[in-house]
């Protein structure tokens, strides 16, 4: 129940729902500066140097890719020869030549490999293709999926119809739209491989508390990755809300969840429902200036 409480991101949160109600505005509005997010079946791979793009071509360090693609990696120093193999498949490469074959076939690649402060970067697209995966490219989140190429379909609207007594049973049961509680603390990586693409991505601010968050239509995703200067890397889920519907009120939300909840006072209000296995916080500034709801949340105790 702690997630709410303390932050001083809040108010930046506040101002991005002010937005989001009052001029929608574009994904690449947010502030960039975090690094290109590989997400491989649902994980993360793990670099030295962080994947770049050179002339329309994204380069990794070919080792996590391959350990990931279930390659068996070679490398010939002599030469710089990289080379991957698994049952039916050769990859080779070599540094500096656009030149690369599969299964002895010659192929002509867009950017050849280089060595990059002591590791050898590889083209991305080339690799991943070549073991049988979809590679696909978001430049507004700056985000790279590569799976099956297949994707879970889901409503991600918040609408006026939606709050009813079906949006009181699915959270007891955990669930917030297409969401449930229960992905806190996995890998953002999941979310995107199973969802797709989120329509924007706003990477927080280093100098404050300011959270990262990505948005999937009326849903944002807080996000939080390892500790210190690379807190956007490896990111896992924090905290799931939707944003209401600017016509709701409280007492909307009081008629459907009852008047037996907690406040929590901060720089914002907060309506706090014991539902059993989950709590529902709703984000207002209640007795204060505006009856409107903001944003709606399923947890537990451990969701922060």
């Amino acid at each position: 129940m702690k997630f709410l409480k303390k932050r001083a991101a809040i108010l930046s949160i506040m101002l991005l729902g002010f937005l989001l109600f009052n001029s929608a505005p574009a994904a690449n509005a947010y502030s960039q500066h975090g690094p290109t997010y590989v997400f491989m079946d649902g994980k993360e791979p793990v670099f030295t140097n962080d994947p770049f793009i050179k002339y329309g071509t994204t380069l990794i360090e070919f080792r996590p890719v391959f350990e990931m693609l279930g390659l068996q990696m070679g490398w010939d120093s002599k030469t710089k020869t990289v080379t991957g193999k698994k049952a039916g498949l050769t990859i080779k490469m070599r540094v500096n030549d656009r030149v690369a074959y599969v299964n002895n076939k010659k192929v002509i690649l867009a950017q050849a490999p280089l060595i990059l402060k002591g590791r050898t970067m590889v083209p991305l697209r080339f690799v991943a293709e070549a073991s049988g995966k979809k590679v696909q490219w978001d430049g507004t989140t700056r985000m790279i999926i590569i799976n099956d190429g297949s994707f879970t379909k889901a409503d991600f609207t918040v609408n006026e119809e939606d709050i009813s007594p079906k949006l009181v049973e699915d959270a007891k049961a955990g669930k917030l739209g297409p969401f449930h509680a229960s992905q806190h603390g996995k890998p953002l990586a999941q979310i995107v491989d199973k969802y797709g693409f989120p329509d924007a991505r706003h990477d927080g601010t280093p100098d404050s508390d300011d959270i990262p968050f990505v948005i999937y239509g009326d849903y944002i995703m807080y996000y939080l990755g390892t500790k210190g200067p690379d807190y956007t890397k490896q990111p896992t889920v924090r905290s799931i809300h939707a944003i209401l519907p600017p016509s709701v009120t409280n007492q909307d939300m009081i008629d459907l969840f009852g008047s037996d909840y907690e406040f929590d006072y901060g720089m914002y209000t907060n309506m706090i429902y014991d539902m059993g296995s989950y709590s529902v916080y709703i984000e207002t500034e209640g007795d204060r200036s505006y009856d409107h709801p903001y944003y709606l949340s399923v947890g537990d105790p451990d969701w922060n």
